[in-house]
């Protein structure tokens, strides 16, 4: 078997400017396809609806076709998201490897290698910068299969683009996002097959949109995935099983929230807990107000201090540094961002009140126009390399890590169906307006 490539197998001479321009208009028009693709979804017959059972959000998620080439067959999810468009823009820029570890323990994706062939449209980097949240390239990926399945790598058109919009109702103007992937030929990126063994597969106007929702602090996620992975051992496959893994992989849509929630949960650990009062004086769930029996289990919150019923709190695993994992017990008013007033209701009046499972809503994070400070924890952030580098290869211990720490995912059957929700009724017949060139895409219903 030929070794597998490196990304300095590749050699880039430079683009003429006449390149430069197509391969960039390329890039947005497919990237304003994968924004219909995910706004138009709520069409097509729901699939299945998922729901992480350690958030309680839920996904749904839907068979659809490309709107432009319908040849084209894959899923799409939609879930809601507490995050700001600024932190979600930053969790998908992967110029360092922290942040591509993060990226492939989140999204399933291991990558054996990733380097960024050419530079279209350079992402402004200055705090608080007044340019869009944009950015063209081609990414060259080297993509682990299981076992038997012969490598895939990919030559991607990686646009990331910011637009704005007018919630139909209030007229109030909101900002989205959208990160989208779409496969090109270009001469400096030949296909592998013959000299490695490499299949190249096909990644046709997939990825991600945020939108703000008329939820304070909550974003509209779609994930998207139309594709092809070639080759002639997967003609021995059904259909079905392709399907299967593109169905997982918009499943994934689900862990984001989840490594957000966790970001904002490990400066709590600083708190010392000597301030902390004594469980043995509280008589009362701290947040639903049910009397503790002699039989009850007091969970204290490791981030505030209160004392809860189990149906209040939930065990949560944490990254620390350095690959340590630690498992630490959090109320949902913690987890969730939310501070809830309890003032109006006694102990006695609230005794017998049960906390919903399902995802808690809040207030914590400001989604207005300008945009917001990130609350994404500095250690995700930090890198070890300079802002420019192009290219990186994840540990290999990253695969067995993301084995060990699977995020529980409940399929719920049809009469449990919970549609998340659809597209928001703010973006319905609207127009959205990219901030990289001021052109207009119309969203119909």
């Amino acid at each position: 078997m030929p070794p597998l490539p490196t990304a300095a197998l590749f050699k880039c001479p430079p683009l003429s400017q006449k390149e430069r321009n197509d391969l960039v208009k390329e890039a947005k028009l497919a990237c304003k396809y994968l924004v219909i693709n995910a706004t138009t979804s709520e069409k097509s017959p729901i699939d299945s609806v998922v729901r992480n059972v350690k958030t309680g959000r839920h996904a749904t998620i839907r068979r659809a076709s490309d709107k432009a080439d319908p040849q084209y067959e894959g899923f799409t999810a939609h879930t809601k998201v507490r995050a700001s468009i600024d932190d979600v823009a930053e969790f998908f820029v992967l110029d360092s490897p922290i942040k591509a570890h993060a990226y492939s323990r989140v999204m399933g994706e291991v990558f054996l290698d990733k380097r960024t062939l050419y530079t279209l449209v350079e992402r402004p980097i200055a705090d608080g910068a007044s340019q869009p949240l944009h950015s063209v390239s081609i990414e060259w990926l080297l993509v682990r299969t299981p076992m038997g399945i012969p490598t895939r790598d990919a030559c991607l058109l990686e646009c990331h683009d910011e637009f704005v919009f007018a919630d139909q109702e209030t007229g109030e103007p909101r900002r989205g996002w959208a990160r989208c992937s779409h496969s090109i030929s270009v001469s400096s990126c030949p296909d592998l097959h013959q000299s490695h063994g490499v299949v190249r597969m096909d990644v046709i106007r997939s990825g991600h949109v945020f939108l703000e929702s008329s939820e304070r602090g909550v974003l509209d996620y779609y994930r998207v995935t139309f594709g092809n992975p070639n080759g002639k051992f997967m003609m021995h496959f059904s259909k079905a099983l392709v399907n299967r893994h593109l169905r997982n992989s918009v499943t994934k849509a689900l862990n984001i929230e989840e490594f957000f929630i966790s970001q904002r949960i490990k400066p709590m650990l600083e708190v010392s807990v000597a301030r902390f009062q004594s469980r043995k004086k509280v008589d009362y769930c701290m947040h639903c107000y049910g009397r503790f029996s002699w039989l009850s289990s007091k969970k204290q919150c490791r981030g505030c201090g209160d004392v809860t019923c189990s149906k209040c709190s939930r065990v949560w695993q944490l990254e620390l540094a350095h690959a340590k994992v630690v498992k630490v017990q959090l109320c949902l008013e913690c987890i969730t961002g939310e501070v809830k007033s309890r003032s109006l209701q006694s102990p006695r009046q609230s005794a017998t009140s049960t906390v919903s499972h399902s995802y808690l809503r809040s207030s914590m994070m400001s989604t207005t126009s300008p945009r917001s400070r990130s609350v994404v924890n500095p250690s995700f952030s930090g890198s070890i390399l300079t802002t420019n580098a192009r290219s990186y290869s994840p540990s290999a211990d990253l695969a067995s890590e993301m084995d060990d720490q699977v995020t529980e995912l409940q399929v719920l059957s049809p009469t449990h169906w919970r549609d998340s929700d659809g597209v928001s009724s703010a973006i319905r017949d609207g127009m959205l307006t990219f901030q990289s060139d001021s052109s207009s895409v119309y969203l119909y219903n």
